[in-house]
């Protein structure tokens, strides 16, 4: 047993008042013999003995209810975890997790949780002493150093702000782990203030235990609840992979979800672009169901957009809004490759105007020898036809190229198969073969294959209607003489857009790096084929080039707080301008990755679009979002929590989980001291001090009576 208040202690010394002043209230009876009265001397005598036997249990109950009340006092506590030592030797480190994600702006009848976890933790404050530490660690933050100016912590709770980032409850439990286990401090707590939200419990799958707490650390958490609201979602908002050119429709998908249990209808949806309402739709989703809508915008210019996509009020306002950057290129910059006769054909289609809404195409010409002198960072799109062994330094080129995001068009030759032609992960033309000619020997049947909803063939054939399937439909292209085909070493990132009959590939698209790389099997020259002739030459051409000049890297957004990288379109300075979307600027050096320039946002800690600036352009953009996660209000159950901590080295034995109805400051001393004991002192003292009372009053009456005897 142990004593939370040990000064009280020293009211023991009270219990010895009774003694004494039973000692100085000791009178002895005279003695007086009256011969007629000798028969009563029995009944006296009898009568006497019974008088100190009360007189002694008096005696004894006075000073029992002396001591319990001094022990009642003393707030006695049976033995705890952390042994038996006083409480003013051992010294706690305690980490206080405040839970400060976009979830805790729940608000109900209680109150927003948010503020009610401010309040709790307050609260705790209370039971530090001298010679403690306290460490505030707000979710969003990083952990900070412990203090003991516990009025410091008091004011940080008043704090009242909350952040947009999100996290997950283990990443701030392993933190608060790293503080503690630099402490030297006998005692170790963690206190975590949360809604446990289920969908931001653990940021690693479950697997072997890990030892990151000792045997002296406990831990606590309170629960916030927080109560079933009426709340739609954004998820996510998406630019399908498509070419961009100004004056073509823009094509916008975003995913909307109830997370109520009732169902919503003609629920509103509005698409903004560069600040004007470009669309509005309504949505009718059932109870905990989400849903994708497809919404088509014309912008304005080409560019740099800034996109939001608002849905109407409903409890949760954090969820609500969505940003989304877009570009759309001015022109096409092409960089031509390979002799002048194997180029022929391709300048004509790149050359020819399609339609008056596609943009203008800036052409370089250059031969293999000198691509590094010629491709610079404004080239979009690298053609290469016929083309043999590159030097290394051209290697080097078109892979900085396509790690700026830049595309390369490859058209096979006779010189195409030698080795060292392209960098690593470019699909490879393993050999040059000829397609015997004669009667039967032509395939007229057409295309095996084609991927119809491809950006690319999107745009030149209309998809039969009634499918939804993608690359399955079948139908009839007429097939250009083909006589001699390059056969690729396809690699598992190479995907087949179009195939002959029998299933040789004849457009193949790969992924390399962050750029896109397109290879045709047939050649661009009239020897190998008559398909520098065919209809389908320059549409195909020309949106071949056009789709893997953009990668569209930087339209994907980017969580708030998450570390952002943007590559950059243009050789730039040394320094830029970032405009954060609440048009703050900060001045960032552009740094090298390899031969790209690359800018990092110093901070993403707002939602919204952060734009790179030099003088007055836009050198980049990227989108900011909350993390849609962040939506599901679900609580982790008990032994969710308990698997958690486990995981990380902490035994269910020494995990304490609370909701806000508990006595908080009561569940940590017990859990510090064990089971405080002063109430039930106090009864007893109680029930001592009702015996004390009649048993006096019974002894008066008989003294009373032994008196009266004396003078009859």
């Amino acid at each position: 047993m142990t004593f939370l208040n040990p000064l009280a202690l020293l009211g023991l010394a009270a219990a010895a008042i009774p003694i004494l002043l039973h000692i100085l209230t000791l009178r002895r009876l005279r003695v007086v013999e009256f011969s007629t009265l000798r028969f009563l001397k029995e009944l006296q005598r009898s009568t006497i003995r019974r008088l100190r036997l009360r007189q002694w249990l008096l005696l004894f109950l006075r000073t029992l209810f002396v001591v319990l009340l001094a022990l009642a006092f003393s707030r006695p506590a049976l033995r705890g975890a952390f042994g038996f030592a006083p409480r003013s030797h051992s010294n706690t480190t305690a980490v206080i997790i405040l839970d400060d994600s976009p979830s805790m702006s729940v608000s109900g009848e209680a109150g927003e949780a948010g503020t009610r976890a401010r309040v709790s933790a307050q609260s705790l404050v209370d039971l530090f002493e001298d010679g403690d530490e306290v460490a505030l660690f707000r979710t969003s933050s990083d952990v900070p150093t412990p203090t003991r100016a516990f009025e410091a912590v008091l004011r940080d709770l008043d704090d009242p702000r909350s952040h947009s980032r999100s996290s997950t409850l283990e990443d701030a439990i392993r933190s608060a782990a790293r503080l503690l286990s630099a402490s030297q401090n006998a005692n170790k707590e963690i206190f975590v203030f949360s809604d446990a939200q289920a969908s931001r419990l653990s940021s690693t799958p479950a697997g072997s235990t890990e030892r990151l707490f000792d045997e002296r650390t406990r831990a606590f958490v309170r629960r916030i609840s927080t109560e079933p609201v009426r709340n739609v979602s954004i998820e996510d908002v998406r630019l399908p992979d498509a070419i961009r050119e100004p004056g073509r429709p823009l094509t916008v998908r975003i995913r909307v979800r109830n997370h109520g249990s009732e169902p919503v209808a003609d629920h509103s949806i509005s698409l903004f672009i560069e600040g004007t309402r470009a669309a509005q739709r309504g949505i009718d989703l059932a109870a905990g169901t989400a849903a994708e809508v497809e919404v088509i915008v014309q912008p304005k210019r080409p560019g740099f957009l800034r996109g939001v996509v608002e849905l109407e009020d409903d409890a949760l306002a954090f969820d609500d809004r969505r940003a989304f950057t877009c570009f759309i290129p001015d022109r096409l910059h092409l960089l031509l490759v390979g002799t002048t006769e194997s180029l022929r054909y391709l300048r004509l289609a790149l050359e020819t105007r399609l339609s008056d809404s596609v943009r203008p195409v800036i052409l370089d010409q250059a031969a293999p020898e000198r691509i590094s002198s010629t491709l610079t960072p404004a080239t979009q799109t690298v053609v290469l036809s016929n083309v043999g062994a590159l030097d290394p330094s051209a290697q080097r080129a078109l892979a900085a190229h396509l790690e700026r995001g830049g595309g390369i068009l490859i058209f096979p030759g006779p010189g195409s198969n030698a080795p060292g032609t392209l960098p690593d992960g470019v699909p490879r033309i393993q050999s040059i073969e000829q397609i015997p000619q004669g009667p039967g020997l032509r395939t007229e049947a057409g295309f095996e294959r084609i991927d119809w909803l491809h950006p690319i063939l999107k745009t030149i054939f209309e998809p039969n209607t009634g499918t939804g399937s993608r690359a399955t439909e079948r139908r009839t292209i007429p097939l250009p003489n083909i006589r001699t085909f390059a056969r690729i070493n396809a690699r598992e990132n190479a995907i087949p857009v179009m195939s002959f009959t029998g299933g040789i590939p004849f457009l193949v698209e790969s992924r390399v790096r962050v750029g896109r790389v397109l290879v045709f099997t047939a050649g661009a020259m009239r020897a190998w084929s008559d398909f520098p002739l065919s209809p389908l030459f320059a549409p195909l051409v020309r949106q071949s080039a056009a789709y893997v000049s953009g990668d569209h890297a930087d339209e994907q957004p980017v969580l708030v707080g998450e570390p952002a990288t943007m590559r950059l379109r243009q050789a730039t300075s040394a320094t830029v301008r970032v405009i954060d979307p609440l048009g703050a600027e900060t001045i960032v050096a552009v740094t090298r990755l390899g031969e790209t320039a690359v800018v990092t946002l110093p901070s993403t800690d707002i939602p919204g679009i952060y734009a790179v600036v030099r003088d007055h352009s836009v050198l980049g953009q990227v989108a900011v979002v909350m993390d849609p996660r962040e939506s599901f209000l679900e609580s982790a159950s008990d032994e969710d929590l308990e698997a958690l901590f486990q995981k990380l080295g902490l035994p269910a034995e020494r995990l304490t989980v609370t909701s806000e109805a508990s006595d908080l400051a009561r569940i940590v001393r017990e859990a510090r001291f064990g089971v405080e004991l002063w109430q039930w002192f106090l009864i007893a003292a109680l029930v001592v001090g009702v015996m004390e009372t009649l048993i006096a009053r019974n002894s008066r009456r008989a003294m009373a009576e032994l008196e009266t005897n004396r003078y009859i």
